[in-house]
């Protein structure tokens, strides 16, 4: 067990009141630059409370930067979620509203990459299920078992080539298009469509071409109710830019205090940034982690 159970400052055991002392000094400094210098970093987060806050933060100091990244990044969702919905977005599905869930290789379970309210609000969904009445129906595709797939009898292995043209076939088959290649897992999926209007999920695995992404993003739009099924997020600061930009800050002496709160850059970043060590050339630094790594 290597839960994060204390304050340390270099290593050494410390206490709150050091770290809240340090933080009313630090206050008193920032709040005469507006936040200059002063940087968060943190993992990729679509939660709008974490939005609201730093909202609130950036209104008080509109220097203060926030930053988030991810080794894996969602450059790929945002891009074709522009094409379809005409904004920059990230999607956050409702898995606790929907009656039927389609998984395209993305293993909500078993991968650190979504969320963990996904989990918790699959099996509340199932949970609340009356009795006598049919649970949630969860469908997975995909090119290798995962925890998602395990979890349903209705799971579909295809190799990761066949994925844009099983996409395509399901588009063609869901609108009534005539089709080359019928398929009854297709035809299962069609009918639980009709079964529950506005109530579907259709989430692609991040590692998923374009083509897979846009073709659940458009039958998100057209079968899941937005608010219902899912909601629009508008992303913050993503992605290798900012934190490159960030090591040039570090290099050149320009932050003031540097608040991680999630992750471990240090290993995650990209090699040729040097990021772990730039790290040290804050003038104040503060990790916030359930984990001592």
């Amino acid at each position: 067990e290597n839960r994060q159970a204390e304050i340390r400052n270099r290593g050494v055991k410390s206490s709150w009141d050091h770290f809240t002392g340090e933080m009313q000094d630090l206050r008193k400094r920032i709040d005469k630059t507006g936040g200059k210098g002063v940087v968060f970093l943190t993992e990729i987060s679509t939660s709008p409370t974490l939005k609201a806050q730093f909202k609130e933060l950036q209104r008080k100091n509109p220097h203060l930067q926030w930053i988030q990244y991810e080794p894996i990044s969602s450059d790929r969702v945002q891009r074709t979620a522009k094409e379809v919905f005409g904004q920059t977005c990230v999607p956050v599905y409702h898995l606790d509203q929907a009656e039927m869930i389609v998984s395209l290789d993305a293993d909500f379970f078993g991968s650190a990459i979504y969320p963990t309210s996904y989990t918790t609000d699959f099996f509340q969904r199932r949970s609340q299920a009356k009795a006598g009445s049919p649970l949630p129906q969860l469908m997975v595709v995909e090119p290798t078992p995962s925890l998602t797939g395990a979890w349903t009898p209705d799971r579909l292995i295809l190799k990761s080539s066949q994925f844009p043209s099983f996409c395509q076939t399901l588009w063609q088959q869901l609108h009534g298009q005539k089709s080359e290649n019928e398929n009854h897992f297709i035809q299962q999926i069609k009918t639980a469509v009709s079964s529950f209007p506005g109530r579907c999920v259709f989430m692609a695995g991040i590692h998923q071409p374009d083509i897979v992404h846009e073709i659940c993003h458009r039958l998100n739009f057209e079968f899941g109710k937005k608010a219902v099924a899912y909601r629009l997020v508008s992303p913050s600061s993503f992605g290798q830019k900012d934190l490159k930009n960030l090591s040039t800050q570090l290099e050149k002496s320009e932050i003031e205090a540097l608040f991680v709160i999630g992750g471990n850059q240090a290993y995650q970043s990209p090699v040729a940034l040097n990021f772990g060590q730039k790290l040290g050339q804050a003038k104040s630094s503060y990790r916030f982690s359930m984990n001592e790594d």
